[in-house]
């Protein structure tokens, strides 16, 4: 009696939807929404609709989405529960497929002396199975099989089979004949422990009747159901038809029915069987990586046959090609290309008039580098020597005296010991070695030391403790050397001074240069007649020339500061 209720249970529960749908339809009223999108994501980001195409739903995704989800079938959208879902992604897909998730399975439950499960084994399947035409009556059976060996412990082997995936599992799964055999080691069957038979049991015409040595398991036992095939010959078979999306339900062999089985045997199961399953409720399915070009994903309500049933939803889908596909871009390309081949060609210009401007200026500072030395060698050496060509031959005079022979030798001396220094600057002013600020610092202070202790006075040097690394061309080397050289010389000549300092220093990207003397300064009048004279003249010819400044301050009784700056490069 109790098996008897949960059936008429679980078959009212079936009928009770059956019979709605089927109101609805005699009534003549509309028939439910098919299933639509509920959700697009692309890459955890939601997508909206953006218009409509006729009834269609026109989504437009990033370029090159990673991941594209789309989930359908929300029953509280729909007010139903679809009994079935169908989709496929044209452009995609090859066919229409099923939600990953609805299957049925046919468990084999190995059970020890005490009824306790020890171990099991199962067999699933989902989607429709090959050949299926829509309806049991017309659809073939595949045979199937699969080899086990009976765990320890075991004393009996259960066969269940159950509409359970999940409970959202709907369709058929029927099974014509099970035969359980022992196999021997070449793998060849040496005894039949099990062979189904359908044939006997109570009501079998009747699609709640029960087969011997089987019983209904499950919170909706009306899914499982005894089928009457087609002839020749005519034949019953055990049958799963799952309808309603929501429990599940099933057979399962009595304790009466589950063959004995022996520890360590290997069992041979076969089987056959033919099934459409699918899966009922919301479901969702995920696309990587879809190529740019317009896709349409269209979904099916089908009936638990997998039969479609009312009007099938599509949704238009555009991936948008990468910006490097897309024609305005290489139109951009090819016009900034050309920009920057022409501003290539305009740098190129510019960087070669500026080598030929530099070579030019290379060339034009050598050129006066010699102008400048040829004069040197002719005022001041060709003067020497000529000096003391006459005073050697003033020597070589009988009509001269002892002493006045020691006095022309001792000019002789004097005029090659000044040559020879000046031959020394002419060198040192020409060599690249020293075309640097610390070089030049060395040598002019070098020259300071000398040329003041030389004339008897003092001379003071301030430096700081480190002068920065920068070039100092030779044209800038000389005219400041000659500037600050003919500063030293008016100090030691004219200013009576007991100290010279010379102060060098870079600041601000200028060298700077100043002589300072303790001595009697210039009058006002005089500095103002000063600085029209040829010394000034000269220091502020050659700080000119070398886009420098000088300066002169002076005050009587309290000494002369002299000031030459040039710009250096820092960089």
């Amino acid at each position: 009696m109790r098996l008897y209720s949960l059936v008429i249970v679980g078959l009212a529960g079936t009928l009770g939807w059956t019979g709605w749908a089927s109101s609805c339809a005699v009534a003549g009223d509309t028939p439910p929404p098919a299933a639509t999108l509920d959700h697009v994501v692309a890459d955890n980001h939601t997508i909206t609709p953006s218009g409509k195409r006729g009834t269609e739903d026109v989504y437009e995704l990033p370029a090159r989405p990673g991941r594209l989800l789309l989930s359908f079938g929300d029953a509280e959208r729909l007010g139903r529960t679809p009994v079935q879902l169908r989709y496929r992604l044209d452009g995609r897909d090859d066919d229409w497929r099923d939600p990953d998730h609805g299957l049925m399975r046919f468990q084999l439950r190995f059970i020890d002396a005490n009824n306790q499960l020890v171990d099991g084994d199962e067999s699933w399947t989902k989607g429709r199975s090959p050949g299926w035409t829509g309806q049991i009556e017309t659809s073939p059976f595949q045979h199937r099989s699969k080899r086990i060996t009976v765990p320890p412990r075991a004393a009996k082997l259960m066969l269940w089979l159950i509409s359970a995936g999940p409970e959202e599992t709907t369709g058929v799964r029927v099974f014509e004949s099970i035969r359980i055999s022992v196999v021997d080691k070449d793998g060849t069957p040496d005894r039949e422990i099990y062979q189904s038979d359908f044939e006997t049991g109570e009501d079998l015409d009747n699609p709640f009747g029960v087969p011997k040595d089987w019983e209904r398991d499950g919170t909706k036992p009306g899914v499982g159901r005894v089928v009457r095939l087609p002839g020749p010959p005519a034949r019953h078979a055990l049958a799963l038809i799952d309808e309603d999306p929501s429990g599940l339900g099933g057979w399962i062999t009595s304790s009466a029915g589950s063959p004995a089985v022996t520890s360590g045997d290997e069992l041979l199961v076969e089987w056959s069987e033919l099934y459409a399953v699918g899966e009922g409720g919301a479901a969702s399915v995920a696309y990587d990586d879809l190529a740019s070009g317009e896709y349409r994903f269209r979904i099916s309500e089908c009936s638990h046959l997998g039969v479609p049933q009312g009007p099938e939803y599509t949704a238009v889908i555009q991936v948008p090609p990468p910006v490097w596909a897309r024609p305005w871009f290489w139109a951009a390309s090819a016009a900034g290309t050309t920009g920057l081949f022409a501003l290539f060609i305009r740098q190129v210009s510019r960087q070669r008039t500026q080598r030929q401007l530099a070579i030019a200026e290379q060339q034009r500072m050598i050129a006066a580098d010699r102008m400048r030395i040829a004069q040197d060698l002719h005022d001041d050496l060709g003067a020497n020597l000529t000096r003391i060509g006459m005073l050697s031959d003033l020597v070589r005079s009988p009509a001269i005296t002892a002493d006045e022979s020691r006095r022309y030798l001792d000019q002789i001396f004097e005029n090659a010991t000044g040559l020879a220094k000046h031959l020394n600057e002419i060198v040192w002013a020409i060599s690249p070695h020293n075309d640097a600020v610390e070089p030049f610092s060395a040598y002019l202070c070098k020259y300071a030391q000398d040329f003041v202790a030389s004339s008897g006075g003092r001379c003071r040097i301030d430096l700081p403790d480190r002068l920065p690394d920068v070039p100092l061309p030779s044209n800038i080397r000389h005219n400041l050397f000659l500037a600050a050289k003919e500063a030293l010389h008016n100090a030691v000549k004219h200013s009576r001074a007991a100290t010279i300092v010379l102060r060098l220093g870079v600041v601000d990207g200028r060298l700077t240069i100043v002589v300072e003397d303790d001595g009697c300064g210039i009058p006002a009048a005089a500095t103002r007649e000063a600085s029209g004279g040829k010394g000034f003249a000269n220091m502020q010819r050659r700080m000119q020339q070398v886009g420098g400044t000088f300066s002169c301050e002076s005050r009587p009784g309290k000494g002369t500061s002299i000031r030459l700056s040039v710009p250096v490069s820092t960089s």
